[in-house]
């Protein structure tokens, strides 16, 4: 099996060859940086658009796969309480099938620099003194002093993306 993730993250790359090999066996799994079509820090229904456009990007711009995968992280808005959510969106070519990560918060210094503008890697980066930490732990990782890292966090999404698959009879795929 060949799988197409649309990030140039080696989180996501790791976390998606986890999953798919548990569930499918042997795969390959390579990486394609594309666009998302969304703002770079996306809030809602926002973030399900990302994911399903690096999905369909990334599996047309590389041939041969059987799967493409978009992966994106943002904000959500659950009953006033704001949660980031990872959002994975893998695409065959004909249908979508969407899983999401749980959800935490961020301190309100946080959110108040969030919505200032500011982008959440780079704010972490700050508050947690390590570089490029989208690309390690995370800030789940940081946040829960190392109970979880992105590569699980994002394994998570990735596993409620591929229900309907292992399932396909129920599901009509």
């Amino acid at each position: 099996m060949k799988v197409a993730v649309g990030s140039n993250n080696p989180v996501k790359k790791q976390a998606v060859h986890n999953t798919f090999s548990k569930v499918f066996g042997e795969v390959e799994v390579i990486m394609r940086r594309v666009d998302s079509g969304v703002p770079s820090q996306p809030r809602g229904d926002a973030v399900v658009a990302g994911a399903r456009q690096r999905a369909e990007r990334v599996r047309a711009c590389v041939s041969n796969m059987d799967f493409g995968v978009g992966i994106e992280s943002g904000l959500f808005d659950v009953f006033g309480v704001e949660l980031d959510i990872q959002v994975c969106s893998v695409f065959d070519g004909a249908r979508h099938t969407i899983g999401t990560s749980p959800g935490f918060t961020y301190p309100i210094s946080v959110l108040n620099q969030i919505t200032a503008g500011r982008e959440v890697g780079h704010i972490m980066e700050l508050l947690s003194g390590i570089k490029r930490i989208g690309q390690k732990s995370g800030a789940v990782g940081y946040l829960s002093k190392g109970l979880i890292d992105r590569t699980y966090f994002t394994e998570l999404c990735v596993i409620m993306a591929l229900i309907p698959r292992m399932n396909s009879e129920l599901y009509g795929l």
